[in-house]
């Protein structure tokens, strides 16, 4: 192969990033316009995600005060308890066992 025949293939574009008519690259254009899409798509799937975890944070919110309350009680109250850790129970096949713990 001589040097004139790759400098000529090398200044010449690829036809596949070429519109019909030479009007422009067609690869870009496509690409921006598929990360146009994905980016409006990813906005409509975080909205969606927002509004879920507004609907589960609502769900739970009763959950989370009885907890709080709880816990200040055991603080206020009876601070021996939390001296204890929960209780771990493991189920196998052949098997259910129950483990409880103290810190003393």
């Amino acid at each position: 192969m001589s040097s004139s025949a790759i400098s000529s293939s090398a200044a010449r574009p690829p036809r596949l990033l070429r519109l019909a008519g030479g009007a422009g690259p067609a690869v870009p254009r496509q690409l921006a316009l598929r990360g146009q899409k994905t980016k409006e798509r990813l906005k409509d799937l975080d909205d969606r995600l927002q509004v879920l975890n507004h609907k589960r944070d609502e769900r739970r919110g009763p959950f989370y005060k009885a907890r709080v309350e709880y816990f200040n009680y055991i603080y206020e109250s009876r601070y021996e308890l939390q001296l204890l850790l929960d209780p771990v129970i493991t189920v196998h096949p052949d098997e259910v066992s129950f483990e409880a713990f103290c810190a003393r």
